[in-house]
């Protein structure tokens, strides 16, 4: 282990499947690549207003479903509107950061193997009003991966959530539900056989986790994790 994570947190992703690790990265690691995303995407600017798509009545920003009607929170292309795959027209901060020796060595203990490899790698920009940034909860492997995740440890995969601001809940934190809790209701059964379950989507709301943090926090999370973006709400943000 090294000084920015410990024992407890490989095995709470081994147990839980979800792991935060504030401040993995300290502010003078992550300063150029703060810079590398002011070049990356230009010109970018946030609202004051948070744009919020649901209907008068409807679950507001922080909850996935819009229980007054048959609809549900989702992903959509324009929240993606500030998204870039390695590699990036900028300095190498930003383009070596997740390949970062640190970050290679928790996959090596999680996934208890040293055979790993980068699979892909992506900048993320978001700005308050620019999208509704809610989903619904989801998987990972339905578009990761060809088959289903493997029960085997060492054949998985581990997808690290790294931030460069400090996120609060009004910044759209990542949230996500642990795998004991959706286990305790068949949740996985249950996403399989019917994706757009409203019951469903309610069970994982009432165990669902933030991972908001500080500039530098780390989520890790396995590709068979409940996790859903939310909305930016925080004027300007």
């Amino acid at each position: 282990m090294t000084d920015r994570y410990s024992s407890k947190h490989i095995e709470a992703w081994r147990q839980e499947g979800a792991v935060v690790v504030p401040e993995f990265f300290k502010e003078e690691e992550i300063r150029e690549i703060v810079t590398d995303f002011e070049e990356v995407f230009p010109g970018r600017k946030a609202e004051v207003e948070a744009l919020n798509k649901k209907k008068k009545g409807e679950v507001g920003n922080k909850l996935p479903l819009q229980l007054s009607g048959k609809k549900m929170g989702k992903t959509t292309m324009e929240q993606f509107r500030n998204f870039e795959n390695i590699p990036f027209d900028c300095s190498s901060a930003l383009n070596l950061i997740a390949v970062h020796p640190s970050l290679i060595e928790f996959a090596r203990s999680a996934l208890r193997t040293d055979d790993v490899r980068l699979y892909q790698a992506q900048a993320w920009a978001k700005f308050t009003g620019e999208a509704d940034f809610d989903q619904a909860f989801h998987c990972d492997f339905g578009n990761h991966t060809l088959t289903v995740p493997s029960k085997d440890e060492c054949l998985n995969s581990i997808t690290f959530i790294i931030y460069f601001t400090d996120v609060s809940e009004a910044h759209g934190p990542t949230h996500y539900v642990k795998r004991s809790d959706s286990k305790s209701f068949d949740g996985m059964k249950r996403f399989l056989k019917h994706r757009e379950d409203l019951e469903h989507q309610k069970e994982l709301r009432k165990f669902e986790c933030s991972a908001a943090g500080p500039a530098g926090t780390l989520l890790a999370y396995g590709i068979d994790v409940f996790h859903r973006g939310t909305n930016l709400t925080e004027p300007l943000g």
